[in-house]
């Protein structure tokens, strides 16, 4: 849900839909609260794009160009100034991250 929109799909015959079962519909309503809750963060966000072209969803390089690593990193990115998203690719996926804080 960290994206400026929610699409579910279109092909209820070829895509799983939220409705599916009930473990989905929980799942995604789990979701939906976050993204309500970061719809101010998302407003401000969309305001310094149209203010200054500086997308709300970056790579790593665009937001940290000298830094050599950040143009390696593949499944990361900032949302808007403040967030770092870095998703779980796989089930049952041990997470370890080291963060290295800029400035």
């Amino acid at each position: 849900m960290l994206t400026p929109f929610i699409f579910t799909g279109n092909r209820p015959t070829e895509n799983w839909q939220l409705y599916s079962d009930d473990d989905t519909m929980k799942q995604f309503a789990r979701l939906v609260d976050m993204y309500k809750a970061l719809n101010n963060y998302t407003q401000a966000a969309m305001d310094t794009y149209t203010q200054t072209g500086k997308p709300l969803q970056r790579a790593l390089f665009y937001e940290y160009p000298g830094d050599s690593r950040s143009w390696e990193i593949e499944h990361q990115y900032m949302y808007g100034d403040e967030l770092l998203v870095a998703p779980v690719l796989e089930v049952d996926q041990c997470v370890s991250m080291q963060i290295v804080m800029v400035g």
